[in-house]
């Protein structure tokens, strides 16, 4: 299932972009996605479900939340980052799945790595800048040499930083800051692009109580084999 593939690569891409804390030691960041394209006949109908998809990233000192809501919700990820406990929780509601994944920073940080084999190129643009929500950002080109990998350009702003990493072997070190908009190219057939459209200093820190009712718990082994029977990676 191709169309499954795909979308299990863009979940784990900006999940592991957003799961991040920032400089600024308290905050949140909604991206929205703005545009889609594809060229694809079969891959058209999932284009337009693709519209309307959010993240949103709450982070204080402490721990950060991030909630990628995609397909009109058929696709959820929530991931609970604490880092005074050094656990997290990855929360997957995929068509009507629900499993949560306990890790360890270990395993969170092994995870957003990907392949220790990956080849990842990074290309930095600094002359070439752009506003977003009044954050100066310069470009970042991202290109995996990895069959089915996906391409990026990323628009970093360098007064947020993150010492997150990026999912799939790529590191937010090597961004040297904070994304703000980026799009994605998966395997030539679908192009994305995902904008953040809100910024805010303050939230209700309630959002870092999160519900897990309903959630069947597994290891990173059991979540990566039963994405492999469901035909993703």
């Amino acid at each position: 299932m191709k169309q499954l593939k795909i979308l299990a690569l863009v979940t784990l891409v900006f999940t592991g972009l957003q799961s991040a804390t920032a400089q600024i030691e308290k905050g949140f960041v909604r991206m929205e996605i703005t545009d889609v394209q594809t060229d694809n006949e079969q891959m058209q109908a999932m284009a337009g479900m693709f519209k309307g998809s959010f993240t949103e990233v709450y982070f204080n000192k402490e721990k950060a939340y991030t909630n990628l809501n995609m397909m009109n919700g058929m696709n959820v990820t929530q991931v609970l980052v604490d880092r005074k406990t050094d656990k997290s929780i990855m929360l997957m509601s995929i068509m009507g799945q629900k499993m949560q994944i306990n890790m360890s920073e270990e395993e969170l940080k092994e995870m957003q790595s990907g392949s220790p084999d990956a080849d990842i190129n990074y290309e930095h643009f600094r002359d070439e800048t752009k506003d977003i929500l009044g954050f100066t950002c310069h470009k970042v080109k991202i290109a995996g040499q990895n069959a089915g990998s996906a391409d990026m350009t990323i628009w970093v702003t360098d007064k947020i930083k993150s010492d997150a990493h990026i999912s799939n072997g790529i590191q937010m070190d090597a961004l040297g800051g904070f994304p703000l908009e980026y799009v994605i190219s998966v395997g030539g057939q679908l192009e994305m692009t995902m904008t953040a459209t809100d910024f805010k200093k303050d939230f209700d820190e309630k959002v870092f109580n999160v519900d897990t009712a309903g959630y069947k718990v597994m290891t990173m082994d059991e979540f990566m084999q039963s994405m492999g029977g469901m035909g993703g990676f």
